[in-house]
């Protein structure tokens, strides 16, 4: 596993909660805004890996959703205020227990999910890039 790698293209995570907590990521632009992550992080996973493309790109994923949402809970009250379509899917009224708290039970899964689909990606482009030269790192 490369983790100096997997660290550094995770912070895609860090914009994307980020961009939330600001209120400019709702509903359909939030999902625009992953794929968008997953199509600049999945080529360079993939050329800088000699081996494991599965395994990495799914610890860039995780680890990038995680970073999310442990930057939307540090901010939750923001969160909420400049997201009032959430508020009001989150109201204690609805799911029954604390929004933290929902929030925080479903993020998990759904970061795992993301982590798969990044790792799908970078197998495929894995799959399809040119071996790097010896010593290189295989960037054009």
């Amino acid at each position: 596993m490369r983790w100096l790698l997997i660290f550094a293209l995770s912070l895609h995570g860090l914009v994307v909660g980020g961009l939330s907590v600001a209120g400019l990521l709702h509903e359909w632009r939030e999902f625009a805004a992953w794929m968008v992550a997953a199509a600049i992080v999945a080529p360079i996973a993939a050329f800088n890996l000699k081996r494991m493309p599965m395994a990495n790109g799914f610890m860039i994923g995780l680890l990038g959703g995680l970073l999310k949402s442990a930057l939307v809970l540090a901010l939750f009250d923001t969160y909420l205020a400049n997201n009032p379509i959430a508020e009001a899917q989150m109201t204690a009224d609805q799911i029954g227990y604390d929004a933290r708290v929902y929030y925080g039970i479903i993020t998990p899964p759904i970061s795992m999910a993301w982590g798969l689909f990044v790792a799908v990606g970078t197998l495929v482009v894995f799959k399809i890039r040119k071996p790097p030269p010896p010593g290189g790192s295989g960037l054009p």
